[in-house]
């Protein structure tokens, strides 16, 4: 049986989460649910009275060839460990689909968790949208700072115009998830929880553009 989620099963949603994916962070997750999850866009297959499996359909806004569409991001698509190899997944998908149509929304995207996730996804109609790509650089001995800009950390008195240019900026990408912005606040509280920093390049008090960096393993991680 599938129903939506209520107060009492968001804990047996987040013990899935916590099961499913123990990479995560408790702060993570702990964020995850305080700012991110809703009981109305989640969906749980339930066996024997039950929590068995689970996923979010969070709202967004799609840019897709110079039209602004709602879509589903598929969030949190998991199932406990004894309950998989069953099809239940596959069952709870299809169900989101008709959920999705009643409300519609024309487009759902994801991004899997585990590459061998990738044909399964395939087989149930999603496409991969874009490549993932990364570069290393190795910061020269005698580096220094560009003067063309003022570079500011982001904070309560600059974030506003740092969402303004965000939004400015994806929003003439085409196939662009867009963000919110409670989203965008969300952001910078999720990248102070893992000791992040946004950077701000600004020229004339105009903001030019905009950095996500994480520290790792004695590098940098910018997004």
């Amino acid at each position: 049986m599938i129903v939506y989620a209520d107060n009492n099963l968001k804990k047996e949603v987040e013990r899935i989460w916590r099961i499913s994916f123990p990479d995560d962070s408790y702060d993570f997750t702990d964020f995850y649910f305080r700012t991110k999850y809703k009981n109305e866009n989640t969906l749980i297959w339930m066996e024997n009275g039950k929590a068995a499996a689970c996923l979010q359909m969070l709202p967004y806004t799609f840019t897709y060839y110079n039209q602004l569409i709602p879509i589903a991001y598929i969030s949190g698509a998991a199932t406990l460990p004894e309950f998989r190899n069953k099809g239940i997944m596959k069952k709870l998908l299809t169900h989101a689909y008709y959920e999705m149509l009643k409300k519609d929304i024309p487009l759902s995207i994801l991004i899997p968790q585990e590459p061998w996730l990738v044909d399964f996804y395939e087989r149930l109609g999603y496409t991969n949208s874009f490549m993932y790509t990364s570069e290393k650089f190795q910061t020269k001995s005698n580096y220094k700072p560009c003067d063309t800009y003022n570079i500011e950390e982001i904070n309560d008195n600059n974030k506003h115009d740092a969402y303004r240019f965000y939004a400015n900026y994806f929003v003439k990408e085409n196939l662009c998830l867009q963000k919110s912005k409670n989203d965008f606040d969300a952001l910078i509280e999720l990248y102070q929880l893992e000791n992040g920093r946004i950077f701000l390049a600004l020229s004339q008090q105009n903001i030019h553009g905009i950095c996500f960096t994480n520290p790792m393993d004695n590098q940098i991680i910018i997004k």
